[in-house]
Protein backbone atom coordinates (compact mmCIF):
# COMPACT_ATOMS: atom_id res chain seq x y z
CA UNK A 1 0.00 0.00 0.00
CA UNK A 2 1.00 3.45 -0.62
CA UNK A 3 2.95 5.42 2.44
CA UNK A 4 0.82 8.59 1.36
CA UNK A 5 -2.87 8.24 1.85
CA UNK A 6 -3.87 10.45 -1.32
CA UNK A 7 -6.30 13.39 -1.04
CA UNK A 8 -8.36 15.81 -2.37
CA UNK A 9 -6.44 19.41 -1.75
CA UNK A 10 -8.32 20.90 1.39
CA UNK A 11 -9.97 17.70 2.19
CA UNK A 12 -9.18 15.81 5.59
CA UNK A 13 -9.38 12.46 5.82
CA UNK A 14 -12.54 11.42 7.69
CA UNK A 15 -12.13 10.04 11.51
CA UNK A 16 -12.15 6.09 11.11
CA UNK A 17 -14.32 4.33 13.99
CA UNK A 18 -13.32 0.86 14.98
CA UNK A 19 -16.06 -0.82 16.06
CA UNK A 20 -16.52 -4.43 16.98
CA UNK A 21 -16.35 -6.90 20.17
CA UNK A 22 -13.45 -7.39 21.95
CA UNK A 23 -10.93 -9.91 20.47
CA UNK A 24 -12.64 -9.23 16.96
CA UNK A 25 -9.23 -7.45 15.54
CA UNK A 26 -9.58 -4.12 15.96
CA UNK A 27 -6.27 -3.00 17.61
CA UNK A 28 -4.76 -5.58 14.93
CA UNK A 29 -6.06 -2.99 12.23
CA UNK A 30 -5.64 0.34 14.30
CA UNK A 31 -1.72 -0.75 14.31
CA UNK A 32 -1.71 -1.24 10.30
CA UNK A 33 -3.47 1.71 9.58
CA UNK A 34 -0.24 3.37 11.87
CA UNK A 35 1.94 1.08 10.14
CA UNK A 36 1.18 1.21 6.73
CA UNK A 37 -1.28 4.94 6.33
CA UNK A 38 0.24 6.74 9.13
CA UNK A 39 -2.93 7.29 10.90
CA UNK A 40 -2.08 8.24 14.54
CA UNK A 41 -4.50 5.88 16.98
CA UNK A 42 -6.48 6.99 19.97
CA UNK A 43 -6.94 3.57 21.99
CA UNK A 44 -9.59 3.24 24.32
CA UNK A 45 -7.37 0.05 26.14
CA UNK A 46 -4.34 1.48 26.41
CA UNK A 47 -5.50 4.58 28.02
CA UNK A 48 -7.02 2.38 29.99
CA UNK A 49 -3.75 0.78 30.96
CA UNK A 50 -2.08 3.81 31.99
CA UNK A 51 -4.94 4.63 34.29
CA UNK A 52 -4.12 1.03 36.35
CA UNK A 53 -7.94 -0.34 34.29
CA UNK A 54 -8.37 -3.63 32.50
CA UNK A 55 -11.65 -4.01 30.38
CA UNK A 56 -10.89 -7.96 30.35
CA UNK A 57 -11.61 -8.09 34.30
CA UNK A 58 -14.31 -5.42 33.77
CA UNK A 59 -14.56 -1.79 34.02
CA UNK A 60 -17.08 0.23 36.27
CA UNK A 61 -18.85 2.53 33.99
CA UNK A 62 -18.24 5.68 35.61
CA UNK A 63 -14.73 4.91 34.44
CA UNK A 64 -15.20 4.01 30.81
CA UNK A 65 -16.58 7.11 30.86
CA UNK A 66 -14.18 9.06 32.25
CA UNK A 67 -11.34 7.08 29.35
CA UNK A 68 -13.60 7.98 26.37
CA UNK A 69 -13.33 11.76 27.89
CA UNK A 70 -9.45 10.95 27.47
CA UNK A 71 -10.20 9.37 24.01
CA UNK A 72 -12.14 12.43 23.19
CA UNK A 73 -9.75 14.93 23.89
CA UNK A 74 -6.71 12.94 22.65
CA UNK A 75 -8.98 12.72 19.16
CA UNK A 76 -9.60 16.43 19.41
CA UNK A 77 -6.06 17.85 19.69
CA UNK A 78 -4.89 15.40 16.85
CA UNK A 79 -7.64 16.30 14.40
CA UNK A 80 -6.39 19.72 15.12
CA UNK A 81 -4.42 18.80 12.52
CA UNK A 82 -5.98 19.10 8.79
CA UNK A 83 -3.14 16.84 7.84
CA UNK A 84 -3.26 14.24 10.28
CA UNK A 85 -5.14 10.91 9.90
CA UNK A 86 -6.57 9.42 13.55
CA UNK A 87 -8.41 6.43 14.16
CA UNK A 88 -10.19 5.52 17.17
CA UNK A 89 -9.54 1.81 18.68
CA UNK A 90 -12.41 0.60 20.54
CA UNK A 91 -15.74 -1.74 21.19
CA UNK A 92 -17.90 1.26 20.20
CA UNK A 93 -20.24 -1.18 21.37
CA UNK A 94 -23.12 1.61 22.36
CA UNK A 95 -24.59 3.22 19.70
CA UNK A 96 -24.45 6.63 22.16
CA UNK A 97 -20.56 6.47 21.39
CA UNK A 98 -20.66 6.02 18.43
CA UNK A 99 -22.76 9.39 17.80
CA UNK A 100 -20.86 11.23 20.27
CA UNK A 101 -17.23 10.48 18.15
CA UNK A 102 -19.31 11.39 14.96
CA UNK A 103 -20.04 14.29 16.37
CA UNK A 104 -16.73 15.13 17.64
CA UNK A 105 -15.55 14.87 14.18
CA UNK A 106 -17.83 17.42 12.82
CA UNK A 107 -17.03 20.03 15.83
CA UNK A 108 -13.55 19.82 13.61
CA UNK A 109 -14.99 20.02 10.45
CA UNK A 110 -14.30 15.95 9.46
CA UNK A 111 -16.40 13.53 8.60
CA UNK A 112 -16.49 10.04 10.53
CA UNK A 113 -16.49 6.49 9.25
CA UNK A 114 -17.66 3.44 11.55
CA UNK A 115 -15.62 0.59 10.54
CA UNK A 116 -17.31 -3.06 11.44
CA UNK A 117 -15.33 -5.92 12.32
CA UNK A 118 -18.79 -8.45 12.75
CA UNK A 119 -16.46 -11.59 13.74
CA UNK A 120 -18.33 -14.25 14.70
CA UNK A 121 -18.56 -15.32 18.13
CA UNK A 122 -16.78 -18.59 17.55
CA UNK A 123 -13.86 -17.03 15.95
CA UNK A 124 -13.85 -14.34 18.85
CA UNK A 125 -14.10 -17.60 21.91
CA UNK A 126 -11.36 -19.34 19.51
CA UNK A 127 -8.63 -16.13 19.32
CA UNK A 128 -9.57 -15.98 23.32
CA UNK A 129 -8.60 -19.59 23.83
CA UNK A 130 -5.27 -18.79 22.09
CA UNK A 131 -4.81 -15.82 23.82
CA UNK A 132 -5.13 -17.30 27.01
CA UNK A 133 -2.19 -19.83 26.29
CA UNK A 134 0.60 -16.79 25.47
CA UNK A 135 2.60 -16.14 28.58
CA UNK A 136 2.10 -12.64 29.78
CA UNK A 137 -1.14 -12.06 27.51
CA UNK A 138 -4.61 -10.42 29.49
CA UNK A 139 -7.79 -11.87 28.09
CA UNK A 140 -11.23 -11.42 29.44
CA UNK A 141 -13.25 -12.78 31.79
CA UNK A 142 -16.22 -15.31 30.72
CA UNK A 143 -18.34 -13.26 32.63
CA UNK A 144 -17.08 -9.87 31.15
CA UNK A 145 -17.33 -11.19 27.78
CA UNK A 146 -21.09 -12.56 28.00
CA UNK A 147 -22.23 -8.90 29.30
CA UNK A 148 -20.00 -7.86 26.43
CA UNK A 149 -21.59 -9.83 24.06
CA UNK A 150 -25.10 -9.52 25.33
CA UNK A 151 -25.33 -5.64 25.22
CA UNK A 152 -23.54 -4.61 22.10
CA UNK A 153 -25.06 -2.41 20.11
CA UNK A 154 -24.63 -3.35 16.31
CA UNK A 155 -25.12 -0.93 13.66
CA UNK A 156 -28.27 -0.70 11.91
CA UNK A 157 -28.80 -0.10 8.42
CA UNK A 158 -29.86 3.40 10.02
CA UNK A 159 -26.07 4.12 10.75
CA UNK A 160 -23.93 3.82 7.84
CA UNK A 161 -20.83 1.57 8.26
CA UNK A 162 -18.54 -0.34 5.88
CA UNK A 163 -17.49 -4.09 6.91
CA UNK A 164 -14.18 -4.94 7.10
CA UNK A 165 -12.57 -8.59 8.04
CA UNK A 166 -8.73 -8.22 7.63
CA UNK A 167 -5.96 -5.63 6.72
CA UNK A 168 -6.51 -6.17 3.06
CA UNK A 169 -10.22 -5.52 2.93
CA UNK A 170 -9.14 -2.24 4.82
CA UNK A 171 -6.34 -1.52 2.76
CA UNK A 172 -8.70 -1.98 -0.69
CA UNK A 173 -11.59 0.32 1.41
CA UNK A 174 -9.10 2.72 1.84
CA UNK A 175 -7.59 2.75 -1.76
CA UNK A 176 -11.10 3.22 -3.42
CA UNK A 177 -12.22 5.69 -0.82
CA UNK A 178 -9.14 7.54 0.00
CA UNK A 179 -8.84 10.02 -3.44
CA UNK A 180 -12.81 11.19 -2.45
CA UNK A 181 -10.94 12.95 0.75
Amino acid sequence: MPENLPTCPGMAAPLLLLCGPAFSGKTTLADHLARAWRFRVVSLDEINARRGLWGGEGVPEAEWARTASIARAQARELLADPASRVVVDDTFCFRFLRRDFAALAGEVGRSSRLLLLATPVDELRRRIAENEKAPGRRGIRGDVLERHLASFEWPGDDEPHVGVSDASALDRWLAHEAPTW
